[in-house]
């Protein structure tokens, strides 16, 4: 029963641990990604939340007025590159990048951001941080399942993480994979209570993403993790194998 209590959309212990760092986090219109911003903002971060979606990054904006750390929105464009989502002098300290749809193809020009585009992302912002001669983190959010029609997407995009993470690592440029499992999309995102459920809930909230990544993209706590991959599922996993 006391795990049915916790409260897993509490921020702790991350006050000031982003000040002064850059971050770039796509698509923000997505519950993943959304937690991602908010836990970057709380740490201090200067946030750029970018998404094709101007409605969700105006809303996500009005929610974060008051954060600690500053966020501003980038709407996507034509394509999906670090320079055509934000005036980046320097490249960003950290990218975080959620797909907001699963397809491997990418349609029109324009459009949401799909496991190509992602890796079109990650490679642009990597090679910025590498020829400007930076130190970096990229990440990448996936999903666990494999029973969805979304796999395939994901997939390529875990394959594409370590293929990456190989290229740029004699770049001391870290490139890691939170896969998660059924983000919280609900209007407070609070994850629904479950009995049956490992951790106490069936969905996991969009802030515990956004801790998970915050670990990730922080040097003074992950600073030998590269080509890695962070299942983030309430243990989902441990009742279905094939989940």
């Amino acid at each position: 029963m006391a795990l049915l209590r916790r409260r897993p959309d509490r921020i702790r212990g991350v006050a000031g641990s982003l000040t002064g760092k850059r971050l770039l986090v796509a698509d923000s219109a997505t519950p993943a990604a959304a937690g991602v911003v908010e836990v970057a903002a709380e740490a201090g971060g200067d946030v750029v939340a970018a998404s094709a979606d101007h409605v969700a990054i105006d809303l996500l904006l009005r929610r974060l007025a008051n954060s600690p750390g500053s966020v501003a929105g980038a709407v996507a464009g034509t394509a999906w590159t670090v320079t055509d989502l934000g005036d980046w002098r320097q490249p960003p300290d950290a990218v975080v990048i959620s797909p907001s749809q699963w397809l491997l193809g990418d349609g029109d020009e324009a459009g949401p951001l799909t496991p190509p585009r992602a890796v079109q992302l990650a490679e642009s912002a990597a090679g910025f941080m590498r020829d400007s001669g930076r130190l970096g983190a990229v990440l990448f959010i996936a999903t666990v399942s494999s029973a969805r029609e979304d796999a395939a997407g994901s997939s390529y995009l875990r394959a594409e993480a370590q293929r990456l993470a190989r290229l740029f690592s004699p770049n001391g440029i870290r490139i890691n994979t939170v896969a998660v499992g059924h983000v919280a999309t609900n209007r407070r995102g609070n994850p629904v209570p479950s009995r049956s459920a490992p951790l106490g809930h069936v969905s996991t909230h969009p802030v515990e993403v956004g801790k998970a990544a915050w670990f990730l993209i922080n040097d003074d706590l992950s600073a030998g993790f590269t080509g890695a991959e962070l299942t983030l599922d309430r243990g989902a996993s441990l009742l279905r194998p094939d989940w």
